[in-house]
């Protein structure tokens, strides 16, 4: 947290030569990126006095919102999403920049004894033990049934799962139980960084020969330039990377 603190401040520096005309900017957004996108948005805005809104759906609710005729002026999700034929109309395509990626991690109770997660058959020794798995019907979530099919588990974990909409959800969830319940989460890493400290503890990500990436591009929507445009291209640069990347994204460089 302090070095979120520390990023934000200088990014505050970075962004004072802005517009000096006050705008309003909306951002719709994946969970998967508010623990790192709301600081830099709040520091944008404390630095040039524009109003930073960042609203936070999953995909296929954002997808539903910008069919039924919502208006944002920057998006950020994974590509699918953006290249949808029903939205693509309406998206500056070639204002795309590409965020990061983000994995997938298995969290407990803060208080409770997370299991080994190092092989993909401890993972899957661990969720037939469990007394509930949760997870979520966004992207982890389709990639996590995927999963247990692969494992021959499906029936098994489905049969002793609560499933939410989002990952924030998962996560409270989690926080709501017993210490001594085997109550194994799964979710993206960043919303698992959103509530460490808060109930949670991260066991750790996926095995790398089971973690599945999601990637989360930006994106204007049609019509909308400059002030949209240099925050959107703000979060390509060092400092907004370090800032995401501190939260759980695995960032790539600008280029």
């Amino acid at each position: 947290m302090h070095g979120l603190h520390l990023v934000t401040v200088f990014l505050a520096s970075c962004f004072i030569a802005s517009s000096a005309l006050a705008a309003d900017l909306k951002i719709l957004s994946a969970g998967a990126l508010e623990a790192g996108l709301v600081p830099l948005a709040r520091a944008y805005g404390a630095a040039t006095g524009h109003n930073v809104r960042v609203e936070i759906a999953t995909p296929p609710a954002i997808r539903q919102r910008l069919i039924a005729g919502e208006t944002a002026d920057i998006v950020i999700v994974p590509p699918a999403v953006l290249e949808d034929p029903a939205i693509v109309n309406g998206i500056d395509m070639s204002s795309r920049r590409l965020i990061g990626r983000v994995g997938i991690g298995i969290a407990v109770h803060v208080d409770a004894e997370g299991p080994s997660i190092a092989t993909a058959n401890d993972v899957r020794t661990a969720l037939m033990a469990a007394e509930s798995v949760v997870y979520n019907t966004a992207s982890t979530g389709i990639y996590f049934v995927k999963l247990i099919e692969q494992m021959g588990i499906a029936d098994a974990v489905k049969a002793k799962a609560t499933i939410y909409p989002s990952g924030q959800e998962v996560m409270a969830h989690l926080t709501r139980s017993s210490a001594r319940a085997r109550i194994l989460g799964i979710g993206p890493l960043t919303e698992i960084h959103l509530y460490l400290g808060k109930g949670v503890k991260l066991v750790g990500p996926l095995p790398s020969d089971i973690q599945n990436y999601t990637s989360y591009v930006g994106a204007l929507t049609r019509g909308k330039t400059t002030p949209a445009a240099d925050f959107l291209e703000s979060l390509r640069s060092p400092t907004a990377q370090e800032a995401f990347r501190t939260t759980g994204v695995e960032v790539s460089a600008p280029r």
